[in-house]
């Protein structure tokens, strides 16, 4: 069933909808030919389908068409008859049914999304968490591994953070990470991946970005930081690690490591600074 439902997952929301319509139009059919059976449960997999692997509004018309069609075969000669009234209120009946079944289903869809949304969010900034991280950076290796494209990882902590935190209190060093995440997010490229570690430790994945260019971007990246810090006077500078690989280590673990190792380097020699490599 598993293997099944991510099947359809992978198919485009037109051909989902086909697929849908054209079950619906086989139920409405075997509804017909065998007559005294029912097969009204069976509605509710096309409205299932449609609801969520497509969405509501997708949902709501192929419960109308399913009620729809099952009228007809309830009008037609050969069904059984029913009174005006009797008949309006079962097919009131069968719409308010299949349009719940829409409703739930969509709306767990909806709900799961949110809480797989928020799983790879970090609570505070709203950037990507370790976990995200991983999963996005994994996925670009084997992209840039595959079509030998340069990948470079850039390691950002912050100077000094703790005394904000000492002399200004939490809630003010939770709006100096908030300003921090929207400068790197205002400031860094729609292909790039801006994620926060932990604390005051953020990283940022740029695909197919070489030594050069990796350089001009985080230059200016940290003069917009230190206007942030400066607005707000904030006494926080940054440290900055930026290693561009040609080759691969085995997991991005050693990769973080090795642009982590970078960043403490420039902690260790004065602070406020950026350090590149090349890792070939």
């Amino acid at each position: 069933m598993l293997k099944l439902l991510s099947f359809i997952e992978k198919l485009s929301k037109p051909k989902i909808c086909m697929i849908g319509f054209l079950l619906l139009l086989l139920l409405s059919w075997l509804d017909y030919v065998t007559n005294d059976l029912s097969f009204l449960i069976f509605y509710l997999v096309p409205v299932f389908l449609l609801s969520w692997f497509v969405n509501k509004q997708a949902g709501n018309i192929i419960a109308l068409a399913s009620t729809l069609l099952w009228a007809i075969n309830d009008l037609i000669p050969s069904s059984y008859q029913f009174t005006s009234l009797t008949f309006f209120w079962n097919v009131s009946n069968k719409l308010a049914f299949f349009l719940f079944f829409s409703y739930l289903s969509s709306s767990l869809k909806e709900a799961l999304e949110r809480e797989k949304e928020i799983a790879r969010q970090d609570p505070l900034t709203n950037l990507a968490n370790r976990r995200a991280f991983y999963i996005i950076a994994n996925s670009q290796i084997e992209i840039a591994q595959r079509y030998n494209k340069p990948l470079t990882l850039v390691y950002i902590d912050l100077d000094n953070f703790k005394q904000v935190n000492d002399k200004f209190g939490h809630k003010v060093g939770d709006r100096l990470l908030l300003a921090l995440a929207n400068s790197l997010r205002t400031n860094t490229r729609s292909s790039d991946t801006v994620a926060r570690l932990g604390g005051d430790e953020f990283v940022i994945l740029m695909p197919e970005t070489t030594a050069s260019e990796a350089k001009l971007l985080i230059e200016r990246l940290k003069i917009e930081i230190l206007k942030t810090m400066n607005k707000n006077a904030w006494p926080v500078t940054a440290s900055i690690g930026v290693v561009t690989f040609l080759k691969f280590s085995e997991s991005i673990e050693d990769m973080l490591n090795k642009t982590d190792y970078l960043m403490y380097c420039v902690k260790q020699s004065g602070k406020n600074n950026i350090t590149y490599q090349i890792y070939a």
